[in-house]
């Protein structure tokens, strides 16, 4: 019997999570002097606001390595033979990704009101930029393609509860 890891096999994965609730802020900007107290009102500054981070590392994840064969043909898109193809070796899931990590940051404005209130958040995914491995695409003219998932991606949010 041979023995592989499984597609979802990563022996390493670390995730650190923090955060931080800051209340009375827009109380204390009010009792500023003028010069911060009116500019202060071009953001939205609640009363409790919430700065919070997430980092992620993991190992790369497993897959099995492909050969590319001129032995082997099929038609492209029914009008022509391709050059050769790409076929699975006996490797089974022997090679790894690249590790895998990331930072997100995340800033939440609550403004509460009688019987509702609104959240605003503002986050900050993949903030190193890092370019994340999300698979290889393997073309018929014996090209690899690597596909990444997203480096940085900026996500603004509204939320409205009753």
């Amino acid at each position: 019997m041979n023995w592989y890891p499984s597609e979802f096999d990563y022996p390493v994965i670390v995730t650190a999570l923090g955060g931080y609730v800051l209340r009375g802020v827009r109380d204390a900007l009010n009792d500023m002097p003028f010069y911060i107290k009116y500019p202060s009102y071009v953001l939205p500054l609640s009363n409790e606001m919430e700065i919070s981070f997430k980092y992620r590392f993991q190992t790369g994840r497993v897959y099995t390595p492909m050969q590319y064969v001129t032995w082997k043909q099929y038609r492209e898109g029914g009008l022509k033979w391709s050059d050769g193809a790409w076929v699975s070796t006996d490797r089974v899931n022997s090679e790894r990704y690249r590790d895998y990590g990331r930072l997100d940051l995340q800033w939440i404005s609550r403004f509460y009101f009688r019987s509702w209130n609104i959240n605003l958040t503002v986050a900050l995914q993949n903030v190193l930029n890092t370019k994340n491995v999300f698979f290889e695409n393997h073309r018929s003219d014996g090209t690899i393609e690597t596909v990444y998932q997203f480096t940085f991606f900026p996500v603004v949010g509204l939320e409205v509860e009753f």
